[in-house]
């Protein structure tokens, strides 16, 4: 099954430390193009299962990502080169159930709800979202120019040669 189309129960995915992996086309992610100069490429994503108590009270994702996509430089406006390396560690709460912050922050958890019908493929392309940089830019880059073409001439060219003497 396609790892962006495969819907899983996170709590079970957790418990039974189940694992499921596979390459996503960056075309297929959907919300993250309007942030891309292109969607040439693919995405390595792995995600684990875990229960790191016996009680299997404390449940978690960990989710890896690693590839390369082009955004659009907000400077110049051409594509440059993001090295995309995410791990990521979903700590899955019970609906309605509080979120135990101290623990959060202490161990580096994201908190999301576990639902018994959660989409990989909306999990994968939310941690790219949240680690897209907010304005692209290159190090260093030239001032955009605008590109010459027979069509920057007046539009009243064409009218200048069928002109009778």
């Amino acid at each position: 099954m396609q790892l962006m189309r495969m819907v899983i129960d996170g709590a079970e995915f957790a418990r039974r430390g189940n694992r499921a992996s596979g390459s996503v086309m960056v075309a297929d992610l959907s919300r993250v193009a309007e942030y891309l100069a292109n969607s040439a490429g693919m995405l390595d994503c792995v995600v684990q299962g875990a229960c790191s108590d016996e009680g299997g009270r404390h449940l978690e994702l960990h989710l890896t990502i690693g590839g390369e996509l082009q955004l659009c430089c907000q400077r110049c406006l051409e594509a440059m080169r993001f090295p995309l390396r995410l791990d990521k560690r979903l700590w899955l709460v019970t609906p309605g159930a509080e979120w135990p912050e101290e623990m959060v922050e202490d161990e580096g958890f994201d908190v999301i709800e576990a639902s018994g019908e959660m989409v990989v493929g909306s999990l994968i392309e939310d941690e790219i979202l949240l680690a897209l940089p907010i304005s692209p830019r290159h190090e260093i880059c030239g001032i955009p120019r605008k590109k010459e073409s027979k069509q920057d001439a007046s539009p009243f060219a064409v009218l200048r040669k069928l002109k009778i003497d």
